[in-house]
């Protein structure tokens, strides 16, 4: 597709009837699985053209950027591997009703010594029509992106390395080629598909049906198994209609079939249900443990039925979060508008990660915490005597981050291999930019450091600090068995977890309402000041089967009169 939309010339682009003559209606039927995908090749072409000239006839409200450094890649290899890495400017100068522009990938871009206020300027004396593919995103380290070219930038020229203030080169906006790109993919696939030639109807295989009837549609498999009773009260739950019911248990029962490759068609016109029908089939295909991929052609659909699934979920879950890890959905973040939707940022790739990431930092993460929740209780004076004596300095930004993941320390290696000194970050600056879960981690770490023991009382010292872990330690666990999926963490383990929740709260309660005795670490019990032999008198007594001795180390040493018996005990 790249190659065919390279080889136009500008006046190609702007001929309206450049493939008038290839361009044929599509049979209604074809021979085969493979003429039907070639029968797709030329309308595509000539629908990526259409959509070139109209980016090209409205250039001068197309957003663009200014380039800062372009420079041939390693995988440079003429004549068609003209592969670039190139950096742009943050900011441009401000033009009125035009965007500024951020190359992403999928993007056709233009390139051009101006900023092109028509057709023309793409074409000019010094930088003839000249387009672009962005292959890749920006790399996180350098700003560099890769840019496959339709022709060779001459590295001679004014526009080699360095762009200087005297000249300029501009990169244009002109469309996005990703899902035309993604269609020329699957209709030039050379493998034969089953599944689409079951959609086409083109060549039914007998056999495997007669096999599917006999051994999924027969005797004991024609009871209505486990999927079937849950999608059953999931339906009568959802209160749907007959044909949307039919339509899911027939979606489940099918999902059952090991014989054949099967394809069902739900229809309807809009306002008859096929979102609320569909996410009732993901959901009972869900609590069957079943892998499901759901796609759709625009992000707004995605997340309408990813939210529909989330309220039903939301509906039934008895333990709070646990199995929204078995949901996951992703996408372009900045396209996706996932904040739209309440909820829907516990199922989303990127927010996931994000989450995962805070509970498993070594550093400030839930097994440090809890390894400090558990020194607290099992011996909360040492805990106390330690952090008064604490005199480690608060470590660094680049500290921390060196110990809390070693690949850092690499990836600044490699950026600063990749730029000059001139541009250079600092290790802290490169940290900011590139690592926001190191960065927010560090916060943490800080935070905890600022919880001074000084001047603080064993009773302040206990119910501050079981406060502050306890709170992180709740936050880790949500995270886990919310975003974990159901494979991972299993519901014993969750159950143990909602347990120790209710304990943290409910011991919580009581050091809130708990009165310390001042001192109690130097508190001393005088007691009977007991002689060891006294306790040879009430153990003689008659019937004497069971006994309990009370007392402790604190209490008062037994009175000794005898100044030889003295002598012996020091």
């Amino acid at each position: 597709m790249l190659d065919i939309m390279f080889s136009w010339t500008l006046h190609d682009v702007l001929n309206h009837k450049l493939y008038k003559d290839k361009v044929q209606k599509i049979p209604l039927s074809l021979s085969s699985t493979k003429e039907y995908l070639n029968s797709f090749i030329f309308p595509l072409i000539e629908e990526t053209h259409s959509d070139l000239c109209s980016g090209i006839e409205g250039v001068s409200q197309a957003p663009f950027c200014e380039v800062m450094t372009i420079q041939r890649s390693r995988d440079f290899k003429p004549p068609k591997a003209l592969f670039y890495k190139m950096r742009v400017k943050k900011v441009t100068e401000e033009v009125q009703n035009v965007e500024k522009y951020e190359p992403e990938f999928g993007d056709i871009v233009a390139f051009t010594d101006v900023r092109p206020k028509g057709i023309y300027d793409l074409n000019r004396p010094k930088m003839q029509y000249h387009i672009a593919y962005i292959c890749g995103s920006e790399d996180e380290f350098t700003d560099e992106i890769d840019v496959l070219s339709s022709k060779c930038l001459d590295m001679d020229s004014e526009f080699s390395g360095n762009i200087n203030e005297t000249q300029k080169l501009c990169v244009v906006y002109l469309l996005n080629m990703t899902t035309n790109i993604r269609i020329w993919r699957a209709l030039n696939v050379d493998e034969k598909i089953n599944i689409i030639e079951k959609v086409l109807q083109h060549e039914p295989n007998s056999n495997i049906e007669e096999v599917c009837q006999i051994f999924c549609c027969s005797g004991e498999n024609m009871t209505q198994s486990p999927a079937q009773s849950s999608a059953q009260s999931i339906i009568r739950a959802q209160n749907l209609n007959e044909s949307q019911r039919d339509s899911v248990l027939s979606c489940v029962a099918m999902s059952k079939c090991h014989y054949s490759h099967n394809v069902k068609l739900i229809w309807g016109p809009p306002g008859t249900g096929k979102t609320k029908t569909v996410a009732c089939l993901l959901y009972s295909l869900l609590r069957s443990k079943i892998r499901t991929l759901t796609c759709a052609p625009t992000n707004n659909a995605v997340l309408t039925v990813a939210s529909r699934l989330h309220s039903l979920f939301k509906q039934s879950q008895k333990f709070d979060t646990y199995g929204l890890g078995n949901i996951l959905l992703f996408g372009n973040k900045n396209r996706m508008k996932v904040d739209n939707f309440p909820g829907l940022e516990d199922v989303f790739l990127d927010y996931r990660v994000e989450e995962l990431l805070k509970c498993f930092m070594p550093l400030t993460g839930w097994k440090h915490h809890l390894e400090l929740m558990i020194k607290l209780l099992k011996n909360p004076n040492q805990q106390y005597r330690c952090e008064l004596n604490d005199k480690e300095d608060l470590m660094s930004l680049e500290e921390f981050a060196k110990k809390s993941d070693s690949n850092v320390k690499r990836a600044y290696s490699s950026y600063k291999r990749k730029v000059k000194s001139s541009n250079l970050l600092t290790f802290e600056q490169f940290v900011e930019k590139k690592f926001d879960g190191i960065v927010e981690s560090y916060n943490l770490y800080v935070e905890d450091k600022k919880m001074s023991t000084s001047g603080m009382t064993m009773e302040q010292f206990v119910k501050q600090w079981f406060s502050y872990i306890g709170g992180r330690l709740k936050l880790f666990m949500k995270a886990l068995y919310t975003h974990l999926p159901t494979a991972m963490i299993s519901f014993k383990v969750v159950k143990k977890m909602f347990i120790a929740l209710d304990l943290l709260k409910s011991l919580e309660t009581s050091l809130r309402n708990t009165k310390f005795k001042r001192d109690f670490h130097q508190f001393i019990d005088e007691a009977a000041q007991l002689r060891e032999c006294e306790s040879a008198i009430p153990l003689q007594l008659p019937g004497l089967q069971h006994a309990v001795l009370i007392g402790d180390e604190r209490q008062l040493p037994a009175l000794v009169k005898s100044k030889v018996l003295w002598m012996l005990k020091h």
